[in-house]
C-alpha cells in the first residue's frame, strides 16, 4: 500500500502510469526520469569534496589517531608512575578505556564504510547517529565508571569536563554538514 507525503493512502499502480507533484498523469519513462532527477542539479554528486573528507576521517584517520593518542597517554601515565602498572584498578581501566575506544572505532568505521559505498539516505542518519554516539558514548561512559568506582560523581565530571569538548564540536560542525549539504542531498536521495 503506497502513501503520499500527508500518508494518504494511493490507488495501486499497476507500473503504465504516475502523477506528478501536480497531480498530471506520466508515463513510465517519465515517472522514472523525475524519480532520478537531482534534487540540486547544479551541485555536485557523489562522494567527494568534505563528503570524501568525512568519510576518509570515520573510517581511517578518526579511529588510527584515537588509538595511537589513547596508547600515548596509556604510556605516558605508565611512564610517570610505574608502581601502577601492575595495580588491578589501573589494569581494569585500561582494559575498560580500550574497550570503549574499540567500539567507537567500530562505529566510526562502520559508518563511513555505509556514507562511502550505499548511497541512500538512511547511510546519511546512520553517520549522524553515529557522530553523537562517538562523541558523547566515552564521556557517559567514563563518568558510570569513574563514579562506580570511586563512589563520587563530581570526581568523574570532573575528570572528563575538559576534554570531551573536541568531539562534540566536531559531530555539531558533521551533523550541520550533512543536513544542509547540497552534495549530501544530491548523493542520498
Amino acid at each position: 500500500m503506497d502513501k503520499n507525503d500527508n500518508g494518504d493512502i494511493l490507488p495501486k499502480d499497476n507500473g503504465v502510469s504516475g502523477t506528478n507533484a501536480s497531480g498530471q498523469t506520466l508515463a513510465p519513462a517519465e515517472r522514472s526520469q523525475q524519480e532520478d532527477a537531482l534534487p540540486y542539479p547544479d551541485a555536485p554528486e557523489g562522494v567527494g569534496g568534505w563528503l570524501k573528507l568525512l568519510v576518509i576521517l570515520l573510517t581511517v584517520i578518526g579511529p588510527l589517531v584515537s588509538i595511537f593518542f589513547h596508547a600515548a597517554e596509556i604510556g605516558k601515565a605508565e611512564a610517570l608512575f610505574p608502581d601502577i602498572v601492575n595495580h588491578p584498578a589501573f589494569t581494569q581501566y585500561k582494559h575498560f578505556s580500550w574497550a570503549i575506544l574499540l567500539i567507537c572505532c567500530i562505529v566510526s568505521i562502520i559508518a563511513g564504510y555505509r556514507l562511502w559505498k550505499y548511497p541512500v539516505r538512511k547511510s546519511v542518519n546512520s553517520a549522524i547517529i553515529a557522530l553523537w554516539f562517538i562523541a558523547l558514548f566515552p564521556a557517559i561512559a567514563m563518568i558510570v565508571y569513574t563514579w562506580a568506582t570511586t563512589g563520587n560523581v563530581w570526581y568523574a565530571l570532573a575528570g572528563i569536563a575538559g576534554e570531551r569538548w573536541q568531539p562534540l564540536i566536531g559531530a555539531i560542525i558533521w551533523h550541520i554538514y550533512l543536513r544542509r549539504s547540497k552534495r549530501v542531498k544530491n548523493t542520498y536521495r
